[in-house]
């Protein structure tokens, strides 16, 4: 039987035939029922199978509202919880309970569901005796266990009518996703004088230099342009944080002839690029605009 079938069929029915099950039906119901998950893989679930007459009877008396047709019923199932071996016995043995109830719907069975834990055995006498105590003076029942709740099993003729239409819009909130821009992936935008999106979805590529230099200062230099490099270190920053530094180059032959390429930056411009001493390679001439290159990635 398919799965929606399964949900659509299922229905609490208290009017059973005495038609007695078989043992194969109930180990098939037994094993679907006991492979419900539990909280942490706990397996604190067991399951208690009455099907004689007389004990049937004197466990539709243990409440005196909601348990008595019982009597009728050829087989009930008490769910158990071993309070000890979770602190979510109870949530553990009510999933255990409905898978059970599933597995009836498949069988061609009816079912119905007795609460029993917490419950007293009369209504008008809340605080007397508990269903639970009296389910245990005659059902053998762990001292470690806890009764849930109690399900009557069967075969049954009745067709109960259809569940009164109901709006579901009421019931069900939904928290939908809230569509924006794809973010777009850029190389470092902060190595370039870019901010960082402020939103995941929006990227906005704003030079904070805009207005202090044109946008023709913005064009790469050529290489080996002393006054051109001066620019870039302006225009197009590096993540090298210093306040101050200088490069000072001379060639080998005439310390005093040759011209000195000095690049310095602002201490007000952080994150200005900033070239280390020894990254031009020695040459035996002076060197030129053509010639002057680095030699070692800034980093």
């Amino acid at each position: 039987m398919e799965f929606k079938e399964i949900l659509r069929r299922r229905r609490s029915v208290r009017k059973f035939s005495p038609q007695p099950l078989p043992d194969a039906v109930v180990d098939r119901l037994v094993d679907e029922a006991l492979t419900a998950p539990s909280a942490r893989n706990t397996r604190s679930t067991r399951l208690l199978i009455v099907d004689d007459p007389a004990l049937l009877a004197r466990m539709s008396d243990m409440r005196d509202y909601g348990s008595a047709f019982l009597k009728n019923a050829p087989l009930a199932v008490v769910v158990l919880g071993e309070t000890a071996s979770c602190d979510l016995w109870r949530e553990n043995a009510a999933i255990v309970a409905t898978t059970l109830q599933l597995a009836c719907v498949d069988e061609g069975l009816a079912s119905c569901w007795v609460h029993i834990h917490g419950r007293p055995r009369r209504k008008d006498a809340p605080d007397g005796e508990r269903a639970a105590d009296y389910l245990r003076t005659f059902l053998p029942i762990p001292d470690n266990c806890e009764p849930l709740c109690a399900l009557a099993v069967g075969y049954s003729d009745f067709t109960p009518a259809d569940l009164p239409p109901f709006d579901k819009s009421e019931k069900i909130v939904r928290v939908r996703r809230t569509a924006s821009v794809p973010r777009i992936r850029t190389h470092r935008p902060e190595r370039f004088g870019m901010r960082r999106p402020s939103h995941p979805g929006k990227i906005r590529a704003a030079f904070p230099t805009d207005r202090a230099h044109p946008a023709s200062a913005r064009k790469p230099p050529r290489r080996g342009d002393p006054e051109s490099r001066g620019a870039a270190c302006k225009t197009y920053p590096r993540i090298v944080q210093s306040r101050k530094t200088s490069v000072e180059r001379r060639t080998s032959d005439d310390e005093e002839a040759a011209p000195r390429i000095r690049v310095k930056t602002a201490a007000k411009n952080p994150g200005a690029l900033l070239a280390e001493t020894g990254n031009y390679r020695k040459r035996s001439s002076p060197p030129s605009s053509e010639t002057v290159r680095r030699t070692s990635r800034p980093i």
